[in-house]
């Protein structure tokens, strides 16, 4: 669920999330 989407997401992690 974290490394379906690439951005940040409700409940994702800042960090995990690669900003666009």
């Amino acid at each position: 669920m974290s490394t379906d989407r690439p951005w940040r997401v409700k409940g994702e992690s800042p960090l995990r999330a690669p900003a666009p």
